[in-house]
C-alpha cells in the first residue's frame, strides 16, 4: 500500500509541477516585419507596441501606435518592472540590438507574452510599412 501512494503521490507532484510550468509558460521571440505587422493587426487581446529607442530616434518616425521608452534611461529596468506582465508587447528599436536586450529583461522580470522586431525599425522602413 505504501508503494503504491508513493507512486500516487510521484505522479500527482508531476501533473502540478506540470501545470504549474504551464501556467507560467513565457513567450519571447523574434519575429519579421512581416510577421510583426500582421501579428499587431490581429491582435485582440490588450498589447503594447514599445520603442525602446531615444527620443531624437522616434522623431523622425515611429510604427503607429507605439509607446516609447528609452533604453538609455537609468530608470529603464524599473519602468518596465512597472508594466503589466500579463499585456503582450511588440518591441523594437533601430536594428535590433537594444530590442533584443529588452525582450531578455522583460523574460526575466517575468513578463508572458514579447516579441522583438527582427533588424528593428530599419527592417520595418525597408519592407515599406507605415511609419507615424
Amino acid at each position: 500500500m505504501k508503494m503504491k501512494n508513493g507512486i500516487l503521490n510521484s505522479m500527482l507532484l508531476v501533473m502540478i509541477t506540470s501545470i504549474a510550468i504551464s501556467c507560467t509558460a513565457q513567450v519571447a521571440s523574434k519575429l519579421t516585419p512581416e510577421e510583426f505587422l500582421m501579428r499587431i493587426e490581429n491582435e485582440k487581446d490588450n498589447f503594447v507596441i514599445l520603442d525602446v529607442r531615444t527620443s531624437e530616434e522616434v522623431e523622425q518616425g515611429k510604427i503607429p501606435g507605439a509607446m516609447q521608452m528609452d533604453f538609455y534611461d537609468d530608470s529603464f529596468t524599473s519602468q518596465l518592472d512597472q508594466l503589466d506582465k500579463n499585456t503582450t508587447y511588440y518591441v523594437y528599436c533601430a536594428v535590433g540590438g537594444r530590442s533584443g536586450k529588452t525582450l531578455s529583461r522583460m523574460v526575466e522580470l517575468g513578463f508572458k507574452e514579447v516579441f522583438d522586431l527582427e533588424g528593428g525599425m530599419k527592417a520595418w522602413r525597408a519592407a515599406g510599412f507605415k511609419v507615424d
